[in-house]
């Protein structure tokens, strides 16, 4: 069997374009944030914020300050980049390891 790659080009976008034939779900767009409360008490769940990014953040503070933040109030203070607020009840501490952690309040 012998045929061209137009061909089996062809076939194969053909097949693409089609789709699995599943169709509701699938053709749904994305749900949008959870929220808590009825129609008058509407309250979006905070999402927990990227430690990983402010950690990368933090480490990019010390090798431009040469020293590390006396505490983290001192790196957010300073590092002029957007931190977003701790989820309730908790509040950004720096670990020996100069990894940012959350902690209790």
């Amino acid at each position: 069997m012998c045929r061209s790659p137009g061909v089996l080009a062809t076939c194969f976008l053909a097949i693409l374009l089609s789709g699995c034939g599943k169709s509701g779900e699938s053709t749904r767009s994305a749900p949008g944030p959870q929220t808590v409360g009825g129609a008058s008490n509407v309250t979006a769940i905070a999402a927990e914020p990227d430690l990983t990014e402010i950690t990368r953040n933090l480490r990019r503070w010390i090798v431009r300050n040469q020293r590390p933040p006396k505490n983290f109030e001192d790196y957010a203070a300073t590092a002029n980049v957007t931190i977003p607020p701790p989820p309730e009840g908790k509040k950004y501490a720096i670990d020996k390891t100069m990894h940012v952690i959350l902690v209790k309040r």
